[in-house]
């Protein structure tokens, strides 16, 4: 007799805890009706940065592979991405990629 044991199905959500704001809806929407490439030309701290993690983080779930999110110097990337926090929850930037998604950071 032999016995199998299946791993428990986690649920996860991309992008894990964020809500876009409605400029940002557009954006994603516009992503899913096929537009490939984009410039987004929002204000001054219009949620850019994490939009874009956000909207990055759900293609790299859809079709897995090495995505780059590009800064004018590697500082700035750190700073805008890798370090960031989120003002008003203290909540990384990156913790809108769930942790059972990431293979290897």
């Amino acid at each position: 007799m032999t016995a199998t044991a299946t791993p428990a199905v986690e649920r996860v959500t991309v992008p894990h805890g964020l809500v876009f704001y409605q400029h940002q809806r557009e954006c994603v929407q516009a992503y899913h009706d096929g537009a490939r490439r984009m410039i987004w030309r929002h204000h001054r701290q219009s949620g850019k940065g994490l939009g874009l993690l956000g909207l990055t983080a759900m293609a790299a779930f859809e079709r897995p592979g090495t995505y780059a999110i590009v800064s004018p110097t590697h500082g700035l990337s750190r700073e805008n991405f890798w370090d960031a926090r989120d003002p008003d929850t203290g909540a990384r930037y990156l913790d809108v990629i769930p942790a059972p998604l990431v293979v290897d950071s």
